[in-house]
């Protein structure tokens, strides 16, 4: 944010596009909101599938030990 507020001043309304002055961008804030928006539900994303991803390799290794148990061949099938 400081970064942000340093350059554009926490800026609401729209400017002049710097590629193309006929066209008007979005504001910084709506930049930054939307940017901070997509990290979040990015990291919230990762973290479920990280969740999942652990929970089925512990079931399946948890599976193959047990099998093991009986003998070796079981353990691979």
């Amino acid at each position: 944010f400081v970064f942000l507020g340093s350059v554009e001043g926490f800026s609401t309304s729209s400017q002049p596009c710097t590629y193309d002055e006929t066209k008007t961008c979005k504001p910084a804030l709506a930049t930054a909101a939307f940017s901070t928006v997509a990290f979040v539900l990015g990291a919230v994303t990762s973290v479920v599938s990280g969740f999942l991803g652990m929970k089925i390799a512990t079931y399946a290794n948890a599976r193959t030990t047990l099998e093991a148990r009986k003998g070796v061949g079981k353990a691979f099938i």
